[in-house]
């Protein structure tokens, strides 16, 4: 079985980072906008797609920002959020175990691209 935590310890960027850092996102947008992952996936256009995996990088790289702050500039909304360690841990917890199944997905259909899997993954995620 997959060890995500393992993926996430390492030191470069990987693929599968980026995947968790997206998948991440994803479900802090969904449980901010009480949509569904799915729901966002609909909803979001390119542009704001970018800015979700530009943002994991500047997470990454930036620690010192609190994740409130950091939303507030990704979703360029005027909007406060109530971010509270136990929703992060909660979002963190959602995350890895969607991207276990979404990176197993990848390695069982090697042919695959991650967004196919992704869509696919949150197309019937409950």
């Amino acid at each position: 079985m997959l060890n995500i935590d393992e993926i996430l310890k390492e030191k470069e960027v990987t693929t599968e980072k980026k995947v968790y850092g997206f998948v991440y996102i994803l479900f802090l947008f969904a449980k901010f906008n009480n949509l569904k992952p799915y729901e966002v996936l609909n909803l979001i256009g390119d542009k704001i797609k970018h800015y979700i995996l530009c943002g994991w990088g500047d997470l990454c790289q930036n620690r010192e920002r609190t994740m409130s702050e950091w939303c507030e500039e990704l979703l360029k909304e005027a909007r406060t959020y109530q971010v509270t360690e136990e929703m992060c841990n909660q979002v963190s917890f959602e995350a890895r175990q969607a991207c276990c199944r979404i990176i197993e997905q990848k390695r069982v259909q090697e042919n695959l691209r991650y967004s196919e899997i992704i869509f696919e993954y949150f197309k019937n995620f409950k």
